[in-house]
């Protein structure tokens, strides 16, 4: 076990609350599941690495609550993803690649109802709240940057069964722990947002929902354009991101292109950004040209 892993500092110290492995200055975002006292004696196994790349970590709780928690330029820290599993697991601490980890945390079956009415971030909740009630009208096309553990993409597929998903994911490994530990059944094609986003508009795609989700990452104008394009005139895109201000030229370019953009504010530091394309035909023709 490497020194100076998460593994191998919760060994070290296990009788420190759940992340106090963490080095003090990067501390975790905002965690409903995991964000506990070290007075409440909680004891969690602990994963590092996953095909390889260590900046994937994967904590587990006695009672299978799981966090995808990533290590990277934008995020250094962040708790990913976050979903509940039925049934009871070992707590056990090594790498996310050993076969016996892989083998006692697979996830045979979500608990998505817990998962999404009041244990995991808010965002996620109020997101997949914008999005399940057009999937009861008709089938809807969604396209998903970012996968993180695919807890959207697992709820929308069990609620909205006649959902069309495209998910682009950057990291294999993110794909490969989604698959492994939290559940996540659908397909996701390994690919940098920005190619892909161009890749999908020469292949004259188009989509009624679009959920950007890809830790902070700044899109640029052409970015933004191209999601313009994308969307169906009746559609939304959704983006949550947890700096305001890192994001706020980008906020610029996502007003210039579409009718109406609003933002809502959610515990923990992440915002929402619902764009729409609803009455704004010159924006899209200029773009088209």
């Amino acid at each position: 076990m490497p020194r100076g892993s998460a593994a191998a500092l919760l060994w070290d110290h296990p009788n420190d609350a759940a992340f106090f492995w963490r080095p003090a200055k990067t501390p975790l975002h905002y965690s409903a599941f995991l964000g506990r006292t070290k007075s409440d004696g909680l004891q969690i196994g602990v994963c590092d690495g996953v095909l390889g790349d260590k900046s994937i970590h994967v904590t587990i709780t006695p009672d299978n609550k799981r966090a995808l928690i990533l290590d990277g330029k934008n995020t250094d820290g962040f708790v990913q993803s976050e979903v509940r599993c039925k049934g009871k697991v070992p707590m056990l601490v090594g790498s996310c690649d050993e076969s016996t980890i892989r083998q006692k945390w697979r996830c045979d079956e979500l608990d998505l109802h817990k998962t999404l009415h009041g244990e995991a971030f808010p965002y996620v909740a109020a997101m997949i709240r914008k999005i399940t009630p057009r999937c009861h009208s008709k089938p809807l096309e969604l396209l998903m940057l970012g996968l993180g553990g695919g807890t959207m993409q697992s709820y929308i597929a069990h609620e909205c069964s006649d959902a069309k998903l495209t998910t682009i994911e950057a990291s294999s490994g993110v794909v490969e722990a989604a698959r492994r530990f939290f559940g996540f059944t659908g397909k996701a094609k390994v690919a940098n947002a920005r190619d892909a986003l161009h890749d999908l508009v020469q292949q004259q795609r188009h989509f009624d929902v679009i959920v950007v989700d890809i830790t902070d990452t700044v899109l640029s104008k052409q970015d933004v354009d191209n999601l313009h394009l994308l969307l169906n005139k009746d559609g939304i895109v959704l983006q949550n991101h947890t700096n305001y201000l890192k994001m706020s030229e980008q906020l610029e370019s996502f007003r210039k292109v579409f009718a109406t953009v609003t933002e809502e504010n959610f515990m923990g530091g992440n915002v929402v950004v619902t764009s729409t394309n609803a009455g704004a035909p010159e924006a899209e023709q200029a773009l088209r040209q």
